[in-house]
């Protein structure tokens, strides 16, 4: 007589975990990384099966000194992406983030692709610096050592009265306005911040009046899928970004 366990497993098959399908070190990867390559293939995982399992991600990012003339900071260096794409049975997932170096992060899923952007302009003499994007992936939560991840916009500079408008991030849930080399927000003057649904003519679903650099968090309501700014501040502002706080 078969044990009750045993007949369902062998009803519902063989499981294949979603890190088995590829060897032990081929589970993290690092890989040269050039000025302006996109959606570079770093790691990559997947089941034969639908079964799922929390996966962690950690990147990490370096110089890559084996490269002549490289150089750290040979070029202005505008943004470093990471693209995740992950999924289980019929659902799949996709979000974009600021490649930190040390984030960790844990998606549920039996399919994991980490990949890399790299936008910028070339230095002196035409030379940029390249990188060494890194990427594992093992079993669990890593809640412990888990960075918030983030997405950065840059917009730039912004004229007194002007709009700027943009698509909010998959998985942003907040977001906060810096700004660099001489921006500032006069006393008394703000930006104003309108969230909307993003179609023509839609009313705002929520409204700021922002301080920039005062490290303050505006939560974005589930609907929202477009952030309009408008500087009111009585001045020209320059280096405008916009950093969404993701929930992933």
């Amino acid at each position: 007589m078969i044990h009750p366990k045993y007949e369902l497993e062998r009803a519902l098959g063989p499981t294949v975990r979603p890190l088995q399908g590829i060897d032990s070190i081929l589970r993290g990867n690092s890989c040269s990384l050039k000025l302006n390559e996109i959606n570079k293939v770093v790691v990559e995982s997947r089941t034969s099966t639908d079964d799922s399992e929390m996966i962690a991600m950690s990147l990490g990012l370096t110089v890559d000194a084996t490269i002549d003339g490289s150089g750290p900071y040979a070029n202005e260096v505008d943004d470093i992406v990471a693209h995740l794409t992950w999924g289980t049975g019929g659902a799949v997932f996709d979000a974009d983030i600021d490649w930190l170096n040390g984030l960790t992060l844990s998606v549920p899923a039996n399919t994991v692709r980490v990949s890399a952007s790299y936008f910028g302009q070339a230095g002196a003499g035409g030379l940029s610096t390249v990188f060494q994007a890194g990427a594992g992936l093992a079993y669990g939560s890593w809640e412990a050592f888990k960075c918030n991840p983030r997405r950065t916009i840059k917009i730039g500079a912004i004229a007194n009265n002007a709009s700027v408008s943009i698509p909010i991030p998959n998985f942003a849930t907040a977001f906060e306005i810096q700004a660099s080399g001489g921006a500032f927000t006069p006393p008394g003057g703000t930006i104003a911040v309108d969230l909307s649904t993003g179609a023509a003519a839609a009313p705002e679903i929520a409204s700021y009046a922002v301080n920039v650099n005062l490290d303050l968090t505006y939560s974005i309501p589930g609907s929202a899928r477009l952030v309009n700014i408008k500087n009111t501040t009585g001045g020209n502002l320059q280096n405008i970004s916009v950093v969404f706080l993701l929930s992933i």
